[in-house]
């Protein structure tokens, strides 16, 4: 690994996925024995022209990326990493100078699928912005729905290609720090603290969001802790958490 891993997928069969954006490539790691973890590569990038922050597998050897794209906001992909379509467009907004690449940097976070792989969603850190995504057989997207509220407040940098990026400004808030999915439901850690001057307290919450798959709200929760990130077991019954605390990092368990 030459950059943090990002794009984290549970797989079936004891595998995860993720990807390392700098060496362009997706490896997935099979840990059902923990004393002899195997690691392959599964998607090479080198020869697609986008370089992709996330990438994620779903069914029937597809792959939907966000990244540095001439046009739209997600791309699919076939089993040997060749892009086959370009899909929606980044959320409007007032930036009407900016380039795909800098609302890219924008409007950054996560892609999480559900467990068989025929759905997704992406979810906005600076923006309180998701959206629900379906993958056909045939590697058609369709989106199932728009969650927009506020969206980050940012100054494009660069020109905009060879050099790009979004500066957020303190006044902005942080949206949706990490999600997990299960079979029925979207989780979604939300912190909605302004950056300010305390940009750490505002990457953690306590607060949780549940969503079904068709984008309606189901229960929010309120831990008795802040967490970073955290996934979720697929009966729905426990949340596994990061704490960072002032002294150590924390593994904390919550049952529903």
């Amino acid at each position: 690994m030459f950059s943090p891993p990002q794009s984290f997928s549970i797989l079936p069969g004891q595998k995860i996925s993720y990807l390392d954006a700098q060496t362009r490539t997706l490896y997935q790691a099979n840990y059902s024995q923990l004393n002899s973890i195997q690691i392959e590569k599964k998607v090479n990038l080198i020869k697609n022209s986008t370089f992709f922050l996330g990438l994620i597998p779903m069914a029937n050897n597809y792959f939907i990326g966000v990244g540095f794209m001439e046009k739209n906001r997600y791309a699919v992909l076939d089993q040997n990493g060749k892009t086959l379509s370009f899909n929606f467009e980044y959320p409007a907004d007032d930036k009407n100078s900016a380039t795909n690449f800098q609302k890219a940097m924008a409007y950054q976070g996560g892609l999480v699928a559900n467990p068989n792989g025929t759905k997704c969603f992406s979810y906005c850190i600076y923006s309180e912005i998701f959206e629900i995504l379906q993958l056909q057989k045939e590697g058609t997207l369709t989106k199932i729905k728009d969650i927009h509220f506020d969206k980050a407040i940012y100054i494009p940098e660069g020109d905009g290609k060879n050099s790009a990026s979004a500066v957020i400004k303190k006044e902005s808030k942080m949206a949706f720090l990490s999600g997990a999915a299960t079979d029925k439901y979207i989780y979604l850690l939300y912190s909605g603290r302004v950056i300010g001057t305390d940009f750490y307290f505002a990457l953690k919450s306590n607060t949780i969001l549940v969503f079904d798959w068709d984008g309606n709200p189901i229960i929010r929760y309120n831990l008795d802790v802040d967490i970073n990130t955290f996934t979720v077991s697929e009966d729905n019954k426990i949340i596994y958490a990061i704490v960072n605390g002032k002294e150590d990092t924390y593994l904390v368990k919550f049952n529903l």
